[in-house]
């Protein structure tokens, strides 16, 4: 006789798998993109999130569809943006996941149920200045077949800062820029995360993100998307 504990494990696995078969189909062939952002006053809120979406629908919803052709050139199904999840009930917090192919969120207990995500997802997760602590969720994703990837908005945007600059005004190489990358973030996680209290304010700090970059992040998460669902029982297991 199944325990309670191995009647919920399979109740859950079964749903799971029935809306992840409706959200693939759904999507035909094509991936959603979650901004899953927290409310400000829970501390590592996207401050800039708005203009993210703006930039990921330019950049990979294309024009809208051609109705002389037919033609969409949209390289995602959809980009959501959702505020925080303060209010959905667990019910809605699983549909978010499941319905979600690659997730850009913070750092937070939201993301504790990325692991309804379908197999062949990819989680970006955003750090603000002076925390930084990724293998809390980089192991529930490898143990849940989700590529992981994450993100210190802090230096990250000074960098893209730097590589928005003139050739004439920015005489820094690359090499240069990623060691003075380095030694910043360094410096400041050295700084804050000494200590609980010190830990403790850190988690508060909002962050901007870092648009130039996480857009090419999710160009290439994108591509490799699209060559792992040629064979997705075989790649995304």
């Amino acid at each position: 006789m199944p325990t309670l504990g191995s009647f919920k494990t399979t109740t859950t696995s079964k749903w799971q798998q029935e809306q992840q078969k409706k959200a693939s189909e759904k999507r035909l062939t094509k991936p959603k993109i979650t901004i899953l952002n927290r409310h400000v006053d829970s501390g590592r809120s996207i401050l800039n999130a708005q203009e993210l979406l703006q930039a990921l629908q330019h950049e990979f919803l294309g024009s809208k569809r051609n109705k002389k052709n037919n033609d969409d050139d949209a390289l995602v199904s959809s980009i959501e943006l959702i505020p925080n999840m303060d209010a959905y009930t667990f019910y809605e917090q699983m549909k978010v996941m499941v319905h979600t192919d690659i997730l850009i969120s913070p750092h937070g207990a939201q993301l504790s149920s990325l692991f309804l995500m379908p197999k062949c997802g990819a989680v970006l997760e955003l750090f603000g200045r002076g925390y930084l602590c990724p293998e809390f969720f980089a192991s529930l994703a490898a143990a849940s077949g989700i590529r992981y990837a994450y993100l210190y908005t802090a230096t990250a945007a000074t960098t893209a800062a730097q590589a928005g600059t003139s050739t004439a005004s920015n005489n820094l190489t690359t090499a240069t820029q990623q060691q003075q990358q380095q030694q910043q973030r360094a410096k400041e996680l050295a700084f804050w995360m000494k200590d609980l209290d010190s830990r403790k304010v850190a988690r508060l700090f909002p962050m901007c993100a870092p648009i130039p970059s996480i857009v090419n992040h999710v160009r290439q998460e994108l591509m490799d998307w699209r060559k792992r669902m040629e064979n997705p029982r075989q790649n995304c297991l």
